[in-house]
């Protein structure tokens, strides 16, 4: 009797091992790149936000977040300001348009974190 409680106490230690082995794994550190949104503030005027992606068009005003591969329409006698995750400034004074077209940045997180979206 001794001996079954001894060979299942080191099966449950064996297991309990080998699964904060595969936690601790998940948990190393890992680069993920992510896209970064920029804002758009209007000032006066029209201001039209277009998605190639979701094929929508909507206009902008206010602060709005204007993502990657979007596109902004600043029509004749509008304003707007485009902001970018780095502090930099634009102004965008009508008519004009302005494409994001790539904003990405590299991230170090643990992997388990990276793959629960």
């Amino acid at each position: 009797m001794l001996r079954i409680l001894t060979l299942v106490m080191d099966v449950i230690f064996l297991g309990l091992l080998i699964f904060a082995l595969v936690a601790l794994w998940g948990f190393r550190d890992t680069n993920s790149v992510e896209d970064v949104t920029a804002l758009i503030r209007v000032s006066k005027g029209q201001v039209t936000i277009l998605d190639p992606v979701k094929k929508t068009e909507h206009k902008g005003d206010g602060l709005q977040t204007l993502r990657v591969g979007q596109t902004v329409r600043v029509d004749n006698g509008s304003d707007a300001f485009l902001f970018y995750a780095d502090g930099d400034v634009s102004r965008l004074i009508g008519p004009v348009g302005a494409r994001l077209n790539e904003s990405q940045r590299t991230v170090r997180k643990p992997a388990i974190l990276s793959s629960l979206k």
